[in-house]
């Protein structure tokens, strides 16, 4: 994945229960996470944590979740840790347009952006949550973010290029002070 690539080894990332591909962009051994989707105890987590719950803390990927917005509370923790350390480590945190419908996600959006965590809001909007019993009044994602004063950018998540430049961009400002920052990565429902 484009946005992993932009990350250092220290970083951390946080991300849902489709967690695979991020956990191999981050450098996860690619026969550990098959072996703990099919629960073998070669994998990262002895298969005991099976398809959803792949985590590869050597790899800065602590914790994945299979709640909606489980992993965001997390993230906001580890970029705060990350502050008070003094570290140049950052925190990216991948989550659904459906994890927006969350409390959790307003109070970490709301805390990164009292305390300027040094964290990258990476939301991949398939578009899955519109319809019968999107909870969502705001017209626009991207006017959530801004109603807090977050700066926020809408990509086309597909475009392989555009979310690699961008990444390294937001990585760079990140670890310049400049977070958090959100992206709203437009794809496909597949």
């Amino acid at each position: 994945m484009s946005v992993c690539e932009s990350l250092n080894a220290d970083d951390y990332v946080f991300t849902t229960h489709r967690n695979h591909g991020h956990v191999i962009a981050k450098g996860g051994d690619p026969k550990k996470v098959l072996a703990e989707i099919i629960g073998r105890a070669t994998g990262y987590c002895q298969g005991q944590a099976g398809t959803f719950h792949v985590a590869a803390p050597d790899v800065g990927i602590v914790h994945t979740s299979a709640i909606v917005g489980g992993c965001l509370a997390l993230a906001g923790g580890t970029a705060y840790a990350a502050q008070v350390k003094e570290s140049t480590a950052i925190t990216v945190v991948f989550f659904g347009d459906g994890a927006m419908e969350e409390g959790v996600f307003y109070e970490v959006l709301n805390i990164a952006k009292l305390w300027q965590l040094p964290m990258i809001f990476w939301m991949e909007n398939n578009y899955r949550r519109t319809g019968r019993g999107a909870g969502h009044a705001a017209t626009e994602l991207t006017n959530v973010p801004k109603a807090l004063h977050v700066e926020t950018m809408v990509i086309d998540g597909t475009d392989v290029g555009t979310v690699h430049k961008t990444a390294a961009e937001l990585v760079r400002r990140t670890r310049a002070g400049e977070g958090p920052l959100f992206v709203e990565a437009r794809t496909q429902l597949w």
